[in-house]
């Protein structure tokens, strides 16, 4: 192999991360008969940040988007108020760990690490709840966590981790659509999904 690609090779090997999303998550959503005319959504948070597939989401756009997917509802739009609605909010945040840090700490303190672009080891965890309601009337609330594990060279460590959060942020969001849907619907899920 020529010395240009080792060199790029190498590069590409230095500043590549894996981020390991859980096989649940690859599969379809659970689908659900349609058990009500439309479930109206409301995002507490306005944050934006970056989903799995790479689209930048919203809680509200990104609950929309997956209680459309469980086919619950026949429409999922804005919530106002009437019939059943959901208030959802999620937060992401960087797990750390003792392990996690003592490696990164081994890692940026030994001149190999940096030089060489070792993997460093990173978590995040999203938490999802939604509020419940029916015709004005609260019903209950639901809460849902995820954590994602995910390695990355120093260099581009702080990407990783907002790519990190806002995957945890999204798996927490789509158990907890899944939860609503099977609260609205019931025992109407279908056998097979999509």
């Amino acid at each position: 192999m020529p010395t240009s690609r080792l060199v790029v090779v190498l590069i590409a090997l230095a500043t590549a991360g894996c981020m390991t999303v859980p096989a649940r998550y690859r599969q379809p959503e659970r689908v659900y008969q349609p058990a009500v005319e439309r479930v109206g959504v409301k995002g507490l948070s306005s944050t934006e940040y970056e989903a799995v597939d790479g689209r930048f989401l919203n809680d509200e756009s990104a609950m929309k988007w997956l209680l459309e997917d469980t086919r619950c509802a026949r429409q999922v739009g804005p919530s106002n108020g009437d019939g059943v609605h959901v208030e959802v909010e999620s937060v992401g945040t960087r797990h750390y760990g003792v392990g996690r840090t003592m490696v990164r700490l081994v890692e940026a303190c030994t001149i190999i690490g940096p030089l060489v672009g070792l993997p460093f080891p990173g978590a995040a965890d999203g938490e999802a709840t939604a509020r419940l309601y029916r015709d004005g009337s609260f019903v209950k609330q639901l809460k849902t966590t995820s954590r994602v594990g995910y390695w990355t060279p120093i260099y581009t460590y702080m990407r990783a981790d907002r790519k990190g959060i806002g995957a945890a942020r999204w798996m927490a969001l789509r158990d907890l659509a899944d939860q609503v849907a099977a609260d609205v619907c019931g025992a109407r899920r279908v056998a097979t999904a999509r």
